[in-house]
């Protein structure tokens, strides 16, 4: 789909290194892996997905084309976690980036 001759897109994210992620880690995660933050991606300001975030870690050492996910809602200090796990495999080349909207 498209609007105004751009793609029409939704879920937003900036990914994150675990490292720097300053709140506490849910149990069992290391700090080896990497986080999506939804809060940060390009999402309008009522959007819920903002409030979603996704630790990833790699299924295999030294291979990032296959990672397992989870998704949590982080509000303010609590993060409620969901039955929701996905996995994320490297498919092609992200050939579009959308705006930040403000």
């Amino acid at each position: 789909m498209r609007r105004q001759e751009q793609p029409l897109t939704f879920g937003h994210y900036r990914v994150l290194p675990m490292a720097d992620w300053p709140r506490k880690l849910p149990n069992g995660l290391s700090k080896a892996g990497a986080m999506l933050d939804y809060g940060t991606g390009a999402n309008v300001p009522l959007d819920a997905t903002r409030l979603m975030r996704g630790p990833l870690v790699a299924l295999q050492d030294d291979d990032a084309t296959v990672l397992l996910g989870w998704s949590c809602a982080q509000l303010g200090p609590l993060r409620l976690p969901t039955p929701s796990y996905f996995l994320l495999v490297r498919w092609q080349p992200v050939d579009f980036v959308p705006p930040k909207v403000a």
